[in-house]
């Protein structure tokens, strides 16, 4: 009775783990398709792909572009995102000297602490410090930012699909007129390459001009966009120009000793792989019975290739004499 009962819970169990991953696969199947209804419904459009130098596995980042586009984020976008992975110190050697780099961090103030009275105090950053964040707290960012909270710019270009070319699609893709049947939600903004088409951001860039470039580049909507992606691309990956170097070493490294390798193990094996076996055994009397196999015949067995002879005693003493010194 016991085992019976055992046995019944079992199936039971089994039962509902069916009907749970049965439900499961529908449940996915229905939000694929009613997301791909939602897509097409919404308008939203997909960013075209620009050719941007750093994608190539022979060039590097844009130095120049990196570094303009570390100003409009300090001047535009660090008012409501933050960059929490982000240190002044990962800019140094690529987009700033170390001269230039304390001067940059010291021009920007944090909040520290606490002191020795136990009180917090403000402070100029230092290469090692993190990016500051605008608001002290999710709270105040929602309260800011009308219950939405910014995301974070660290990882941007590899947390949305597309990448780059998201952002610079997302930064320059905002419309005032809005798809026939389209309602407009309050406090949004028509923008098709953001998933729902309508965005919380108000227009980040929208003037020209609106920063100042030191090197003199002309501030065009368009030219700080792709300033801004390009360092955001960056930001999510700082050690791709050291990974594509060490690639390129490796690479050359690796494919001449490969072809020394291939060359040497050709050189070693060659004089295995031609050479002919006079085997006398399965040569003549077992040999003779395997797919009939005669004198004179080459034939393979066990993986090596044989020409069958007669034994010894079928030879004549000078043939079977100089056989067995070969043999």
């Amino acid at each position: 009775v016991s085992t019976q009962s055992t046995w019944g819970v079992l199936e039971q169990q089994q039962t509902k783990m069916l009907r749970a991953v049965a439900s499961g696969v529908a449940g996915g199947v229905a939000a694929y398709f009613s997301s791909s209804v939602a897509f097409a419904e919404d308008w939203q459009a997909h960013p075209p792909h620009y050719p941007w130098s750093h994608q190539q596995w022979t060039k590097g980042f844009d130095a120049a572009s990196v570094r303009r586009g570390l100003t409009v984020y300090m001047q535009v976008c660090s008012t409501c995102h933050t960059m929490w992975m982000m240190k002044f110190r990962h800019l140094q050697n690529v987009t700033h000297t170390e001269v230039e780099l304390v001067k940059l961090a010291a021009s920007v103030m944090i909040e520290d602490g606490p002191n020795e009275e136990g009180e917090m105090f403000m402070r100029a950053c230092k290469p090692t410090d993190r990016f500051p964040a605008p608001f002290k707290n999710r709270v105040l960012a929602q309260n800011a930012n009308n219950g939405l909270v910014p995301p974070d710019l660290s990882l941007i270009s590899y947390g949305r699909h597309g990448g780059e070319d998201y952002v610079f699609s997302l930064l320059t893709g905002y419309r005032e007129d809005l798809p026939a049947g389209t309602e407009p939600r309050e406090g949004s903004y028509f923008n098709p390459y953001f998933p729902g088409c309508q965005i919380g951001m108000a227009p980040p860039l929208n003037m020209h001009g609106q920063v100042t470039y030191e090197d003199g580049t002309e501030a065009s909507i368009s030219q700080m966009a792709k300033d801004v992606a390009t360092f955001l691309a960056f930001t999510s990956e700082p050690s791709c120009d050291t990974r594509k170097q060490y690639g390129f070493i490796f690479w050359s490294a690796l494919i001449p000793l490969s072809l020394t390798l291939y060359w040497q193990k050709n050189r070693i094996w060659s004089t295995v792989k031609h050479r002919v076996y006079n085997y006398w055994g399965i040569g003549w009397t077992q040999g003779a019975g395997i797919r009939g196999v005669r004198p004179g015949d080459q034939f393979a067995h066990m993986g090596k290739e044989f020409v069958a002879v007669p034994p010894k005693s079928q030879l004549p003493s000078t043939a079977a004499s100089e056989t067995a010194k070969r043999a």
